[in-house]
């Protein structure tokens, strides 16, 4: 929960690319060493468990809700397009957490790969897909 309240808070003072790279870095740091956790609410929740599904979709609306907070900083600042910032959170969300989840199915890395290899497989995919979101948008107005 800390970590999303600092995401929230964080300031639109980098470039947006560099930004970016470094939250998806953090969330993927965070999301690998709760990857028990994650498994297990995933899992549950895809097997209908209320509990598990309150449980994501309370982290993934905090995480959205920070992001989006970060993303009008830079919206504000001109650096996206008016109104992009929701849309633009949801795709980097959906980007990451669906690596990670491929993660922990063992594709691309195994899941015994100790965790700083898988930290950067992970990485190493997100970065250029984010760029490729950010590469996407209509040019700023």
């Amino acid at each position: 929960m800390n970590s999303l309240q600092n995401l929230a808070r964080l300031q639109a003072d980098a470039p947006l690319k560099e930004t970016l790279h470094w939250v998806a870095r953090g969330a993927i740091n965070i999301m690998d060493q709760n990857r028990d956790f994650l498994r297990l609410i995933i899992m549950e929740g895809l097997g209908g468990d209320e509990a598990a599904l309150e449980q994501y979709n309370r982290l993934v609306g905090l995480w959205e809700d920070a992001l989006t907070s970060v993303l009008r900083r830079y919206q504000d600042k001109g650096e996206l397009p008016s109104n992009s910032y929701g849309t633009v959170a949801r795709h980097i969300i959906y980007t990451i957490l669906m690596t990670f989840q491929e993660s922990l199915l063992g594709r691309h890395v195994p899941p015994s790969a100790p965790a700083e290899d898988r930290r950067a497989a992970l990485a190493e995919f997100v970065a250029p897909a984010l760029d490729h979101i950010l590469e996407g948008l209509p040019q700023k107005s």
